[in-house]
């Protein structure tokens, strides 16, 4: 029966924490404590007679406490009116029980699930909990479950060998009369005298993750001896009120003022607004409340002049009115620099991924681009923008002076100075109102720049010349459940 408590332990609990681990990537860390979850137990028992017993329990597993480096959980099982109430068991974020680690090792690896190659950090540990157990966790942040593969030795009088595998990421089932889109699982527990094979079904939409599984135990000689399945019946999912929940990002929108209503002449939490070629107005369809309108269709020497001004301290309401454009127009924004709108820095979480959408009207290509920083940057006017500063540095405040200006040389992709990391998304030439997303590429920023601590975000529409509107910029903490895969 040791093995058997270990299969119906193995993914509500179940290898040990490392910095790389992040709270959000674990089905328990990304939830609030007052989250729980229950689960039936159907266990059919060959009798010796031939006669199948059948027990019933529900396992009530309650999320206890979140710290930096774990969870802690409560369980009660329940068999008619009898109740059991379990000690709250502390777990890693890889779902280890804590216990003294004896040697430890990281490396980085891959893993394949129908014909896809994940990267991989494997942890590779020893632990002492009566025996010697080897764990070996392969955990990919950029791909949920995350923990695709965990092999557990346990030498010692507790021999015994067990193997999880994710088999399968986008698997539809129905469980407690709703549907969800799973990872599949296999698991192999082999001890000396018995095996179990259980398959398995969860999803980061439910606490603990786990909401379908199957295990049948073999004995060596006896053949089949135990048949359970485990069936989620009933769940509370509280959801964290912001990031000071062992380190977890608010789920909601991560961009403050994403949607333009709040401000005092210019949006809050953005960059000001120039008042000749980006302006904060109310929706022109009066279907919404605020939006950021872009003009790309402005003489740069115009543009430039106008900058001098407002880094000096000018209000964007004293802006000059805009002076005619010609054909071709690669005199203009549009044809130069663009038009970039910064929002302000915004704190992310190493390891995790992130989901940006927009939503704009307007016949203008746009960029939208995520830009990663180590330390927070400065968020004062054209502090982005080399040749803007360039020229504001050069400017004596008489007219003219765009030649000092490498405007030619100007890349679209060139304005930053100060990044580590930056990743782009396409948006605009929408007509009416559209939302755009990177729906097969979540933005990783610290995949393989882990000391990126901060982002912003750069709206840059371009060319054509012309007016674009943008409203409900977000960012959210990507989840594949919510999200897609």
């Amino acid at each position: 029966m040791k093995l058997l408590a270990a299969i119906l332990l193995a993914f509500a609990a179940g290898p040990v924490a490392a910095i790389l681990i992040h709270p959000s990537t674990h089905p328990w860390g990304r939830y609030a404590p007052g989250s729980w979850q229950t689960v039936r137990v159907t266990t059919k028992t060959s009798g010796r007679d031939g006669q199948a017993v059948v027990r019933i329990v529900d396992i009530t597993t309650r999320l206890e406490r979140l710290d930096a480096d774990g969870y802690v959980v409560s369980r009660e099982i329940r068999n008619g009116d009898d109740v059991q109430r379990k000690k709250p068991v502390k777990y890693a974020w890889d779902d280890t029980l804590f216990s003294t680690i004896t040697a430890e090792k990281y490396s980085l690896s891959e893993y394949h699930i129908e014909n896809k190659t994940y990267t991989c950090q494997t942890h590779q540990l020893m632990t002492k909990a009566g025996a010697d157990v080897k764990i070996k966790a392969w955990y990919s942040p950029d791909q949920s479950p995350y923990f695709l593969k965990h092999l557990k030795k346990v030498r010692g009088r507790r021999h015994e060998t067990i193997v999880t595998e994710v088999t399968r990421l986008a698997v539809e089932k129905e469980v407690a009369n709703e549907k969800f889109v799973c990872w599949e699982s296999e698991t192999i527990a082999s001890g000396p005298k018995r095996k179990a094979y259980t398959t398995a079904y969860g999803t980061m939409r439910v606490p603990g993750g786990e909401i379908l599984a199957e295990t049948e135990i073999i004995d060596n000689e006896k053949g089949v001896l135990h048949q359970v399945r485990k069936e989620l019946i009933a769940w509370k999912a509280v959801r964290p009120a912001g990031a000071g929940v062992a380190g977890v990002l608010n789920r909601e929108n991560l961009l403050p003022n994403g949607d333009f209503e709040t401000g005092n002449v210019t949006p809050d939490n953005w960059q000001t607004i120039d008042g000749l070629s980006t302006f904060w107005v109310p929706d022109p369809d009066g279907e919404r409340g605020m939006v950021l309108k872009v003009d790309t269709d402005v003489l740069q020497s115009q543009a430039y002049d106008w900058w001098v001004k407002l880094a000096a301290g000018a209000s964007p309401l004293d802006a000059p009115a805009k002076q005619p454009t010609v054909g071709p127009k690669f005199d203009t924004l549009a044809g130069l620099d663009g038009v970039w709108f910064w929002s302000d820095p915004i704190p992310i979480e190493l390891g995790q991924r992130y989901w940006l959408t927009v939503e704009t009207k307007g016949s203008v290509s746009m960029f939208i681009w995520l830009v990663g920083y180590s330390k927070k940057p400065s968020t004062s006017f054209a502090d982005e923008a080399g040749a803007v500063r360039e020229y504001i540095a050069n400017a004596t405040g008489g007219p003219g002076g765009i030649g000092t200006v490498p405007s030619k040389e100007t890349d679209k992709k060139g304005f930053f100075h100060r990044y580590v990391w930056r990743g782009r998304m396409d948006a605009g030439q929408s007509g009416g109102w559209q939302t755009f997303s990177r729906r097969k590429k979540p933005f990783g920023p610290t995949r393989f720049t882990p000391n990126v601590n901060y982002v912003r975000v750069m709206l840059y529409p371009y060319w054509p010349p012309g007016q674009i509107y943008i409203d409900n910029v977000r960012l959210f903490e990507y989840d594949p459940d919510v999200h897609g895969q």
